[in-house]
């Protein structure tokens, strides 16, 4: 089961990004709607999670783009991720 604090945090980046979703959290699924195709630049500020910025960061080089900022946290547990993901 996905950690509710976390959970919390993914329904953000999702809703920062237009994207539409339904949240089962009694058996903590998360669900997609639409299509992915208009998804909004956004910018983003972690809760100090290396896993939040990781998963912002690809979402937004996947889609229109975006910034993050306080993108310190990777250091935690992969200090090169930005050079390696380009």
């Amino acid at each position: 089961m996905i950690d509710s604090l976390r959970l919390d945090e993914i329904v953000k980046i999702l809703e920062l990004g237009g994207i539409g979703h339904r949240v089962n959290r009694k058996e903590g699924i998360l669900m997609l709607e639409g299509a992915c195709d208009s998804v909004k630049k956004f910018t983003y500020r972690s809760p100090g999670d290396h896993r939040m910025v990781m998963l912002a960061y690809l979402f937004m080089k996947a889609h229109n783009g975006g910034v993050l900022e306080d993108d310190e946290s990777v250091e935690k547990s992969f200090p090169d991720f930005f050079e390696v993901m380009g």
